[in-house]
C-alpha cells in the first residue's frame, strides 16, 4: 500500500468549496429545506467539503472509501495471519489475541485506522459547528437546565 498517495476524493463534491447549512423556508405552505452556505464553514478544504457532502457520515462516499480500504486491509491481514500462523493449533481466544497483537504493531494498519477515526472526528466537529449555528447560545438559553 502506498502511504504517500493522496486520500480518495469524492469528485462530485470537490468543485464546491462551501459547506451548506440547512435552513427552513416556506413555499406554498410547505416546509422546504433550503441549503445556504455558512460564513464560518465556507473555506473548507476540498477533502473536508467532501466529508460534509452528505447528510450523515454513514452515507458519505468520501468516508466510505477510506472505511472500505480499512476493512479490506484488516480482512487481508487476518487472512494472511490465519495462513501464516499455526492457527489450527491455536484456540479461538489465542488466535484472536495473536491478531490483536499483530494489528497493534502494524504501522500501516494503525495509520489507516487513524485516518478513518480522524475523518469521523472532523465530521462530528463540523456537525457541531453547523448545529451551533442553527441553535445559537443565547443568554436566555443558558438559564435553562441542560437535558
Amino acid at each position: 500500500m502506498n502511504n504517500d498517495a493522496e486520500p480518495p476524493v469524492d469528485e462530485q463534491h470537490v468543485y464546491s468549496q462551501e459547506i451548506t447549512q440547512p435552513r427552513r423556508s416556506k413555499r406554498q405552505g410547505q416546509s422546504l429545506l433550503a441549503l445556504q452556505p455558512t460564513h464560518s464553514t465556507a473555506r473548507l478544504s476540498a477533502p473536508d467539503s467532501a466529508l460534509m457532502a452528505s447528510t450523515t457520515i454513514e452515507t458519505n462516499e468520501f468516508y466510505q472509501e477510506h472505511y472500505k480500504t480499512f476493512l479490506a486491509f484488516e480482512t487481508q491481514l487476518i487472512r494472511d495471519l490465519f495462513v501464516s500462523e499455526i492457527s489450527l493449533f491455536l484456540t479461538k481466544e489465542e488466535f484472536t489475541e495473536r491478531i490483536e497483537e499483530i494489528m497493534s504493531k502494524n504501522k500501516t494498519y494503525q495509520e489507516i485506522q487513524s485516518t478513518v477515526l480522524q475523518l469521523r472526528i472532523k465530521r462530528h466537529y463540523y456537525d457541531g459547528i453547523v448545529k451551533s449555528m442553527e441553535n445559537p447560545i443565547t443568554p436566555s438559553s443558558l438559564s435553562q437546565p441542560a437535558i
